[in-house]
Parts: C-alpha cells; sequence; structure tokens
C-alpha cells in the first residue's frame, strides 16, 4: 500500500468511503488505468526469467472482455492446474453454509503493528495468528497475536529488508530449496506489492513456523535464519504494462506447497495467478483466469481492489477481501475444467463473507472452522471474527 502521512490517511478513508459511493456506475479499468481490452491471456509455464519463447496475446475484443485461458493441457510443469487433491472434500472446514455477525476480539494497539497488511492462522499452535505490517517496516519481522489481539510473540528475520510485504500465508512448505525440519509448517511472506507498476520480479519469502509456541504470560522471541527466496515475474503483455507489472496484495498457499496470487484492479476483475517456487531462479507465474469481486452496487473503482485472500487447507475454499467487502469462491469446479476454459473462474461460485467495519482492511484469514478473522490497516483499529454459524 502506498506510504501516506496520518492526516493522508484519514483524508484517503474518507475518499474511499465517497468513490465506494460514486463509483457503483464507473466505467471498468485495468490495473491502474481505464484502457484495458485484452482479451484471453494465454499463461506461459513457470519458467526462467530468461525464457521469452511464450508471450502473452491480446484480441483486443471489448472492453471487460479479458478472460485468461489456463494453456495447454493447463499445466506447468508441475502437475497442471490447481491440485485438485482434496478439491471435493465436503467436510472442508471452509465449507461453510452461513456466518454469524462479525464480532471484535480486540484492538491492534501494540504500538509496533501501525499497518496490519498480513494476517494468517498458525498451523502449529493454536489460537496464534501470525501477522505483519505494511512497507514502512526497516528489519524483517513476524508479529505472533492471541485471539485478543494481544502481541505474544515476535519471529526475527536477520538480513531481511522489506521492500512492500503486502499479504502472509501460512502452510505446506513445497519442495524447492532447502531441506526443512521434519513436519515443518512454513509462512509464506509476499513481498509482491508494486503501486508504480514498475517491478520487474517480486519475492516471496519462505520460513519454517517456530515449533515452539509462545509463552503464556510473556512475549516470546523467535531468532531465525534469513528465509529463503524465491523470484517470479509476470508473463509479458504485449500491449498493456500494467498488466505485464501489476500491483498485488493477496497471498495464498496451495496444499503442495504452490502460491496463488492475486493481482489489485479497479475494474474488481482480480487477476489470479499461480506460482511454483524454484530454488535459484525467476519463474514465471502462470495465468489461471480473473476472479469477479463486483457486486450490483459497486461495479469499478478502488473499493474493489483485492487487498487479501487465504485458501482454506483441501485448496477448494478461496477468500478474497478488497477494502470494504469480502467474498468466498468455491474453486471446485475450475479444478474439474478441461484445458483452455478461460471464463471458468470468472463462473465460480461465489458468495459473500459478512465482514465488520475497517477504515482500510488488507487482512484476512481463514479461522480452520469455516469461519474467518479479518482487520485493519492504522494503529488502533479491531481485529474482527466472523464464525461459521451454520456448518
Amino acid at each position: 500500500m502506498r506510504r501516506w502521512s496520518r492526516a493522508a490517511d484519514r483524508g484517503w478513508v474518507a475518499l474511499c468511503v465517497l468513490l465506494a459511493l460514486w463509483c457503483g456506475g464507473c466505467a471498468s479499468a485495468g490495473d491502474t488505468s481505464a484502457g484495458d481490452t485484452s482479451a484471453g491471456d494465454t499463461p506461459v509455464g513457470e519458467t526462467s526469467a530468461g525464457d521469452t519463447s511464450a508471450g502473452a496475446r491480446s484480441d483486443a475484443t471489448a472492453a471487460d472482455a479479458e478472460t485468461d485461458a489456463l494453456g495447454p493441457d493447463g499445466a506447468d510443469g508441475a502437475g497442471g492446474a490447481l491440485d485438485a487433491s482434496g478439491a471435493s472434500d465436503a467436510g472442508s472446514p471452509a465449507g461453510c453454509g452461513a456466518w454469524a455477525a462479525a464480532t471484535e476480539v480486540g484492538k491492534l494497539t501494540d504500538p509496533r503493528i501501525t499497518e496490519l497488511s498480513g494476517l494468517a492462522r498458525s498451523p502449529t499452535h493454536a489460537g496464534v495468528l501470525w501477522a505483519h505490517n505494511d512497507s514502512g517496516e526497516k528489519t524483517g519481522r513476524l508479529f505472533a497475536l492471541n485471539a485478543k489481539a494481544e502481541v505474544v510473540g515476535v519471529l526475527h528475520l536477520p538480513g531481511v529488508t522489506p521492500k512492500d510485504w503486502e499479504d502472509l500465508a501460512a502452510g505446506p512448505c513445497g519442495q524447492a530449496g532447502a531441506a526443512l525440519p521434519a513436519g515443518a509448517a512454513c509462512l509464506w511472506i509476499g513481498d509482491i506489492g508494486d503501486n508504480g507498476h514498475s517491478a520487474p520480479t517480486h519475492d516471496l519469502l519462505r520460513v519454517p513456523e517456530p515449533l515452539s509456541p509462545p509463552q503464556a504470560g510473556s512475549e516470546t522471541t523467535w531468532t531465525e535464519p534469513a528465509p529463503e527466496i524465491f523470484r517470479y515475474r509476470y508473463p509479458d503483455h504485449p500491449t498493456h504494462a500494467a498488466l505485464a507489472r501489476p500491483d498485488a496484495e493477496a497471498l495464498a498457499v496451495l496444499p503442495d506447497g504452490r502460491l496463488l496470487v492475486v493481482t489489485k484492479r479497479d475494474d474488481g476483475r482480480g487477476r489470479l495467478f499461480r506460482v511454483t517456487p524454484a530454488a535459484k531462479q525467476t519463474v514465471t507465474a502462470v495465468p489461471l483466469g480473473l476472479l469477479d469481486l463486483r457486486d450490483a452496487d459497486l461495479q469499478a473503482g478502488l473499493s474493489l481492489r483485492a487487498t487479501a485472500a487465504d485458501l482454506d487447507a483441501a485448496g477448494r475454499f478461496l477468500a478474497v477481501r478488497t477494502y470494504f467487502r469480502a467474498w468466498r469462491f468455491d474453486l471446485a469446479a475450475v479444478l474439474s475444467q478441461p484445458a483452455g476454459a478461460g471464463d471458468a473462474l470468472l463462473q465460480a461460485p461465489r458468495v459473500p463473507l459478512p465482514t465488520g467495519f475497517d477504515v482500510q482492511g488488507e487482512s484476512l484469514c481463514w479461522d480452520g472452522a469455516g469461519g474467518f478473522w479479518h482487520g485493519s490497516e492504522l494503529v488502533g483499529q479491531p481485529l474482527w471474527h466472523v464464525a461459521c454459524a451454520a456448518p
């Protein structure tokens, strides 16, 4: 997220509310501008950055007609489209049918957490949430929170200088890179923000989650070696530079350790990419299609930009939030689509998620029981929990 003064923050929030109301009838825009008329981007494989043999194409048919194909045979060298393992599990913990009203569980009053941007439930320690700030950080660190929004631990990552950390995912470690402790879960940090649409590559940082839980009644400090860094780029786009270098703030991890990234667009259609981390090389993200984040009242505007995402453990239900809304997408049908079904993602079943009010909402994660937490940037903002009311 862009850096603003605190006075500018308050003015921006007020402007957001006004624009959210006004932009319901705005014309669609691309990642940053209203010139996106591309249709049918063909994904390239997840290859090294020097591989320019496969680009993207633009049919330039009509505004808002962009769809993303899954590519030949849906393959990317790592098992085809999204990993379907567990995708049809009706007992998936995020398979909730209805949700209770949002409950404020506490306020993020710790002065070290000024710009909550990433939030993830610990796969290892019950009742622990991991969090990080936006791009104002000078050194790498993650905060362990309890269910009351209190800091109970700090994980320091020596030698790490964040550029624009935007989201956090917790779960499988995947196979790439160095050996990890047996049974380890990993924390994935998305250094993926690019407000200026100028970065040629982006970083995904992987660190094993501490095996020891935070100590009750005190603040636990862990110091881990510098995390492994996996680098990726987006596929080239022949007509729109903003689509070749999009901004992104939403990250999720698949059951096999691959990552999903959702880009930030004003037209309410976030582009979903898959990244297969590879050691010592820059891979190219594979476009999977577009997610529809619009509704009847809001068709375009900055309030529709995707700011956080999380995937349930079975790899079926993807939650995506914008500044003022949140949706759950059922990816089961997408996983079973044949290759080339580029519009399948736009047709994926979705339901709106109830949320509390966030002035600058940029974080969300599942709670493992069908509910979820979410929060906002700025000091002293609430941490909300939304419980599953009807599994």
